[in-house]
């Protein structure tokens, strides 16, 4: 079942869901211009596994190169039918979210389930 839309009015405006939903958009054009560099960067800014369970991978890399991409991973998509799908399902239920929950709850609540759950939906195969 795909969901065309949601019944609940939100008593604000959803600016973290726009923001949010407008970050997903430019990095995603941002992934269309690279061209050639696209491995490059998806190498550098996805969640590879091996990096965090091999030692020898890990000790090539810096704390902060091990660090970001668990943040940067959760605003890659694929193609296009990938975004649109994730986009249209914030759309629908985030202004509901964060209607409930405010604007820093629910942007901590995106950027943490983005952390702990993209290592195991969007990593980067080589």
């Amino acid at each position: 079942m795909f969901p065309l839309r949601d019944n609940i009015p939100s008593s604000r405006y959803p600016i973290v869901t726009t923001v949010l939903i407008g970050a997903n958009l430019i990095v995603f054009v941002w992934e269309l211009m690279l061209g050639w560099n696209l491995d490059e960067v998806l190498a550098r800014y996805s969640i590879i596994p091996l990096r965090y369970t091999c030692l020898e991978v890990a000790q090539l890399h810096t704390p902060g190169q091990l660090l970001v991409p668990f943040f940067s991973a959760m605003f890659l998509h694929g193609d296009w039918l990938h975004l649109i799908g994730n986009m249209w399902i914030l759309w629908i239920f985030g202004d509901n979210v964060e209607d409930r929950l405010g604007y820093f709850r629910y942007l901590l609540l995106y950027l943490l389930g983005g952390v702990f759950c993209e290592p195991n939906s969007h990593s980067y195969k080589s």
